[in-house]
């Protein structure tokens, strides 16, 4: 950190965000996404083909999820009464806004060499939010770091006073140390020390006897030269939302495969409005007029917006005399099956 400016930091120190000011969007800019209207485009909705599943596709699924179980014992699946009692549709909905950031921080790097031209005082700093950015992917973070130009300011080093050198802090400036091999207690003295030769004071290794070390922080030079770096951080938030909850985790549910009813991207996105589920409907017109307004200090770059639709089917078991259920989701099959009567004795020999 400078003397001459409190929050400029060296170019070659990594920052932590927060070491940054943030420059939110300029006011006319946001007025004007105020004014602007999201462009309602046509809502297309592909219809969910939702196969229900027999009792040998049944047999299939859990014969193989067992195998996949190392606490559960392999029985076959054929010694389980198993029946198919309800089908089910959970629909996911992922609303996805990927904005954008910039904040500005004072940095300066040793002037190693005297400008070519005078800096002209007439040329404007440019605006944080004029500069050109554009990201690298659209929907995945990232960070990118800019110069901004006609920023650069030469001083003197505040750290050596321009003098290029500081005193050394192994020496404090004596250009030796004692010799700490040459003690009374331990050498004779007829015996001379081989290192200090009976001085019992060695040249400082650090500053090789000079008694001063080259300032790191002009390298030598004298002079720093001060500038405003950008960082242009892109993030992407995401939103999910379920409908029809069957008990399953929500994590597992969202992770399961099923199939795309609606998908869209835009700039600023309407909210579903046509779907014949309201609760469809009424989740998404919350969720994005909440995104419209939920970062102030970004720019919303683009959104897309998934609804998908899972399907579950419920299977009754019964296996000597013990009956409960579980349930198959997602068109890539996967079992949930919580409490299967032998989970409880597998996981105690587990730990034997």
């Amino acid at each position: 950190m400078s003397a001459d400016y409190p929050s400029a930091y060296r170019c070659d120190v990594i920052l932590d965000p927060s070491q940054y000011t943030i420059v939110p969007p300029p006011h006319p800019e946001r007025q004007h996404e105020k004014k602007h209207r999201p462009h309602r485009l046509s809502e297309i909705y592909h219809p969910a083909t939702m196969f229900p599943l027999s009792e040998e596709d049944i047999i299939d699924i859990v014969s193989a999820w067992i195998k996949t179980q190392r606490y559960l014992c392999n029985v076959p699946a054929e010694e389980f009464a198993l029946t198919p009692t309800n089908n089910d549709v959970v629909y996911c909905y992922s609303l996805e806004t990927f904005t954008e950031q910039r904040s500005v921080c004072m940095r300066f790097e040793p002037q190693v060499k005297k400008p070519s031209q005078a800096i002209n005082p007439t040329n404007q700093q440019p605006r944080p939010w004029m500069v050109a950015v554009s990201p690298v992917k659209m929907f995945c973070d990232q960070v990118c770091l800019y110069r901004l130009m006609n920023t650069d300011q030469c001083r003197g080093c505040p750290y050596c006073q321009e003098q290029k050198w500081l005193e050394c802090p192994r020496c404090h400036g004596a250009g030796h140390r004692p010799c700490a091999r040459s003690k009374a207690h331990q050498e004779s003295p007829s015996k001379e020390c081989s290192q200090c030769h009976g001085k019992r004071q060695v040249p400082c290794a650090t500053c090789m006897a000079l008694g001063r070390v080259c300032c790191r922080m002009c390298l030598g030079n004298g002079r720093l030269c001060y500038f405003k770096e950008l960082r242009v951080e892109y993030q992407t938030h995401l939103e999910n939302k379920l409908l029809n909850s069957c008990g399953v985790p929500e994590k597992d549910l969202l992770e399961a495969a099923g199939e795309v009813v609606h998908s869209s991207v835009g700039i600023r996105l309407a909210p579903l409005s046509q779907f014949s589920v309201a609760q469809v409907n009424e989740a998404s017109q919350r969720m994005v007029e909440r995104s419209h307004h939920r970062w102030p200090d970004c720019k919303v770059i683009q959104q897309r917006h998934l609804l998908k639709a899972v399907p579950v089917t419920y299977v009754q078991y019964d296996w000597k005399g013990q009956t409960g259920e579980f349930c198959i989701y997602g068109t890539d099959n996967r079992v949930y099956w919580p409490n299967h009567p032998q989970r409880t004795a597998s996981d105690r020999c587990s730990l034997l």
